[in-house]
């Protein structure tokens, strides 16, 4: 049996490989805190489908009946897709309901299945001619999967739209929390929103490679190379990023840490934060180079731990980004004290609190947008515009 062990298909059955092991580890794995797990599961589990399914025709792989198996049941899982994509988005923006999964959760795939039984069945009975006439078998079957692709990708992208209004939706409750602000929800909304947003642009694709051959004069096969091999980069994607991105939210030891934080009543986490605010503003610990959580919860009488909670709940920040965000504030207002006009740009970081010149620049431009050197650069051509308006008045 000679394969066609191109590029192309290599690339392919390596994503496959990967997409089946990571949603095997997925279903098997003991941790069940991690919502969302089995979800993600499906997913990868289709695109690894789908992976085997390209691999069995680009490299001419000559198994009848796995052929028979994949063509009998065409364009079926793929409609699983999108339920499996909504109901993890909804696992992870809902902690108030379980992650169940039932058979009708897939119920665009058990009427696609529904349907190529028909066709099966009509095929054996034609080929048994046990009375059936008209429309042969191969016609049938080309019909139907001329309708099944374009409505795959239908139901993909309704799906993914109710995706989106479940994101939002999650994203208004956190607003409407004000400031209290669980970390894991700001992991799981900063998540989502790449990971939908990555959906967004393969069904772009996945629409043009339906409507290609359609519209252009394009050979049907080729055509779905880009798409294929995208899909490869979607499984490593999902493995590395996903997956690893929100573990850490749902686990175990995690789920000790939020009920800290639930024991924390509102009112006593405004009080800690105002004491932190305090010291941050009327006392400038920020300016310490030194500083540290249990330097920050000695000052303030809290323990670390306490302390973290707050900045991490209440502020929605890490310590190092709290205490780094005073400290570019007083930069900016340094940059342009008369007192301190002999010292550099870097000077004036390390006077406020900056301990590197590497921490001093990431930090200005997380908060700010800019360098420092655009930063006092774009203040001095608004005084100088001001200056020279004010010269004509």
């Amino acid at each position: 049996m000679l394969l066609n062990l191109d590029v192309f298909s290599l690339v392919v059955l390596f994503g496959a490989f990967q997409g089946l092991i990571f949603s095997l580890y997925l279903f098997f794995s003991k941790e069940e805190a991690i919502r969302g797990k089995n979800f993600l599961g499906f997913f990868m589990l289709i695109l690894a489908y789908n992976g085997f399914e390209t691999f069995s025709w680009s490299s001419g792989i000559d198994f009848p009946y796995l052929r028979l198996f994949f063509e009998c049941f065409s364009f079926t899982l793929i409609f699983g897709v999108g339920p499996s994509l909504f109901h993890y988005v909804k696992s992870l923006t809902r902690e108030d309901q379980p992650p169940n999964i039932t058979p009708s959760i897939y119920w665009p795939v058990m009427i696609r299945a529904t349907v190529r039984l028909f066709i099966i069945a009509y095929a054996a009975l034609w080929n048994f001619d046990l009375g059936i006439t008209g429309v042969s078998p191969p016609d049938v079957d080309l019909w139907d999967v001329r309708i099944a692709e374009p409505l795959s990708v239908l139901v993909f992208a309704v799906y993914l739209f109710i995706s989106f209004k479940e994101l939002k939706k999650f994203k208004a409750n956190r607003a409407a929390a004000l400031t209290y602000h669980p970390i894991h929800k700001e992991i799981v909304l900063k998540w989502l929103r790449i990971f939908l947003n990555c959906m967004l642009f393969f069904v772009a694709v996945w629409s043009a490679t339906v409507l290609a051959p359609l519209l252009f004069d394009v050979a049907y096969g080729p055509h779905f190379y880009f798409v294929e091999v995208l899909l490869v980069f979607m499984i490593y994607y999902i493995a590395f990023a996903s997956y690893y991105r929100t573990k850490v939210v749902f686990v175990h030891p995690q789920k000790s840490a939020s009920n800290f934080v639930n024991s924390i009543s509102p009112e006593e986490m405004e009080m800690h934060a105002a004491s932190i605010k305090n010291a941050m503003e009327r006392d400038k610990l920020f300016l310490d180079p030194a500083l540290t959580v249990g330097k920050l919860g000695d000052f303030v009488q809290l323990s670390p731990k306490l302390v973290s909670a707050v900045l991490n709940n209440y502020f929605g920040k890490s310590f190092n980004d709290f205490i780094n965000s005073y400290r570019v504030e007083e930069v900016k207002v340094s940059l342009f004290d008369s007192r301190k006009c002999h010292l550099t740009i870097t000077g004036i970081a390390l006077e406020c609190g900056f301990n590197s010149q590497a921490t001093f620049q990431r930090a200005f431009k997380n908060n700010i947008g800019v360098s420092p050197r655009k930063f006092v650069a774009a203040h001095a051509e608004k005084e100088e515009k001001i200056m020279f308006k004010s010269g004509f008045e």
